[in-house]
């Protein structure tokens, strides 16, 4: 592994969340994590009053037990008189028809049950299978798991046809006025986990953690007047959490190779602008360990007033005020991304319709795609207009285009491809909201691997996959209006991995 990120001077938060003339640096040692350590298990799973009867069958003292900290994960443990490989049955019926993957083998057995629906009884039954084939099973026994808060409220699967990819499971978040949840959905549309965040933060930005086995959300105050910011890990069985500390942190953040967090950071300073000192927004890329707090400073690997160029008006969205800080919203950094295998992150401004590549050991802008100044040649009538994101790779990403400036002024979900030596972009796929409507907020897409593209209509309260001809093919709806965040496709609950393309 090369070095880690180059330390950069990062100046301290001074009174209301300006920058002040302190200088703090961070050192991060370039670690591997260690994918098989357990998180901190502060959560307390199992719970007394909700146990499990599964009768034992052939096999010796089966328990089970719900979590007490993610509702829909059962953890069922039982001896087996002759060493084997187990696994758990489970369904809706006693016909059951789903089955965990086997453990390690052995006589002591301990498996995690994921993917059950929130609010409904499933049936479940323990098995080994010894190794000369001969299968030892629990009697079939029921659990009924309690309803999601009424906060979550339910989606309606509306459209569900055979170009939809028939598997897998919807990751994203919801976000309210009052309460803001991480939930995974599965391909009807149920709620198989959810997790809320702290009272009084919202959480606009989630994924899977490298480590095949938690779930990572980045908070921010829901009201902005406080900057209390932080990433957290969450494992998926509910047995462990970490937070780390964001400073000025909002919108996105990614998880590093080398173990630590980066994420958009605020960045607040009076500079002149056609002549006139002026309080500007600009976004910064910080980095720090995993769990670090207020006490660990984070590093600097980019911002925007040292590493790109002078504050301008790239139009009126300028001159409109920054998350309530009064200040002018020049950049309005909304998406950090990174390729699986490359250490340099992507940056998308909204205001300057533009994304950075930034090296990330240097913080050096690599190139610029999109906006003035752009290193790449692209068709204007393919250009998005204050966009999200959240799905880039080499060579390709999915854009969710809001919209702002076009003349017609309404969402779509755009997909490109670039050429890095002949310097041209060209678009690969649209989809034109055939009702207009106008997400101000978000967005967001990702390319599958079935070569459809799964979409977030954040205010909407639509998450849908559309296919390569703009059709949608599968769609879910909140039945509360509430805003879906970023969206993510997951392959399997148990590796977490995902199903897109890339």
């Amino acid at each position: 592994m090369g070095p880690g990120p180059s330390i950069r001077r990062l100046a301290g938060v001074g009174p209301g969340g300006y920058r002040g003339p302190m200088l703090l640096l961070l050192a991060l040692a370039c670690a591997q994590p260690d994918s098989g350590a357990p998180l901190p298990d502060d959560t307390g799973f199992f719970d007394d009053d909700s146990f499990v009867d599964l009768p034992d069958g052939d096999l010796q003292d089966v328990t089970g037990v719900i979590s007490g900290v993610v509702p829909t994960v059962v953890r069922v443990q039982w001896t087996s008189p002759v060493a084997g490989r187990s696994h758990v049955e489970h369904g809706l019926t006693t016909a059951l028809g789903q089955a965990t993957p086997d453990d390690a083998g052995g006589t002591t057995h301990d498996v995690l049950v994921l993917g059950l629906r929130a609010g409904a009884e499933h049936h479940l039954q323990a098995v080994t299978v010894a190794d000369d084939g001969t299968e030892l099973r629990s009697d079939v026994g029921a659990v009924t798991l309690s309803a999601p808060p009424r906060a979550i409220g339910r989606f309606t699967l509306t459209v569900d046809d055979d170009a939809a990819r028939p598997d897998g499971y919807v990751l994203t978040s919801l976000l309210q006025a009052a309460d803001s949840w991480v939930v995974i959905l599965d391909r009807d549309g149920e709620v198989v986990w959810y997790y809320p965040a702290t009272d009084g933060f919202s959480i606009p930005t989630t994924k899977p953690g490298r480590d095949g086995r938690s779930i990572l959300l980045t908070q921010n105050g829901q009201d902005q007047v406080e900057d209390v910011s932080n990433i957290q890990r969450v494992a998926v069985d509910g047995s462990g959490h970490t937070e780390t500390r964001a400073l000025l942190g909002h919108h996105s953040f990614v998880e590093r190779a080398d173990g630590a967090f980066a994420w958009l950071s605020l960045d607040i300073r009076d500079v002149e602008v056609d002549g006139v000192l002026e309080t500007v927004a600009g976004d910064s890329i910080l980095f720090a360990a995993e769990g670090a707090t207020d006490a660990d400073p984070p590093g600097e690997l980019f911002t925007y007033f040292d590493d790109w160029g002078d504050p301008y008006r790239m139009c009126e969205h300028f001159d409109a005020e920054a998350y309530g800080t009064g200040a002018l919203d020049w950049t309005h950094g909304n998406s950090l991304m990174q390729v699986d295998g490359d250490d340099d992150l992507y940056l998308m401004s909204k205001n300057h319709d533009h994304v950075l590549r930034v090296d990330g050991q240097t913080g050096a802008v690599v190139w610029q795609l999109g906006g003035p100044e752009s290193d790449f040649e692209i068709d204007p009538a393919a250009m998005w207009s204050h966009a999200h994101m959240s799905h880039l790779w080499d060579g390709g990403m999915v854009v969710f285009d809001n919209g702002y400036h076009h003349d017609r002024v309404f969402s779509r979900v755009v997909a490109y491809q670039w050429d890095e030596v002949g310097g041209r972009v060209r678009q690969t796929f649209r989809y034109d909201d055939p009702q207009r409507r106008f997400i101000q907020l978000l967005g967001d897409g990702r390319l599958l691997d079935n070569g459809n593209v799964l979409a977030s209509w954040t205010s909407a309260g639509i998450v849908n996959e559309l296919t390569p001809d703009g059709q949608v093919a599968w769609q879910v709806e909140s039945d509360l209006g509430t805003a879906v965040g970023r969206v993510t496709l997951i392959d399997d609950l148990y590796t977490l991995s995902r199903g897109e393309a890339h």
